[in-house]
């Protein structure tokens, strides 16, 4: 079984063309982003499974992404995406 998680399974956030959660390869990496990117999607959560093989396998991805994942760092990153976009409403509404 692989070292990042017990229970078999990898999941990955892609926001913003950057990944996070547990560290991976670049080829996965890069992988996901262009996942993502053929999705049309900005943030998508991506769930792998390792088979008893050792082989990671593609398990589903979803827009409803647990942002527990993605840690302080995507906290920062969202924040840095939408706090303008937040400030620029509230001007515009007084």
């Amino acid at each position: 079984m692989h070292a990042l998680e017990e229970s078999g399974n990898l999941s990955l956030l892609v926001f913003d063309d950057r990944v996070f959660g547990p560290i991976v390869s670049a080829s996965l990496s890069m992988a996901a982003i262009r996942f993502a990117r053929l999705l049309g999607l900005s943030l998508v959560q991506i769930d792998f499974r390792f088979h008893p093989s050792g082989q990671l396998r593609f398990q589903q991805a979803s827009a409803l992404a647990d942002l527990r994942i993605g840690g302080h760092a995507l906290v920062r990153r969202l924040a840095a995406a939408l706090l303008p976009q937040l400030f620029d409403i509230q001007e515009r509404a007084l």
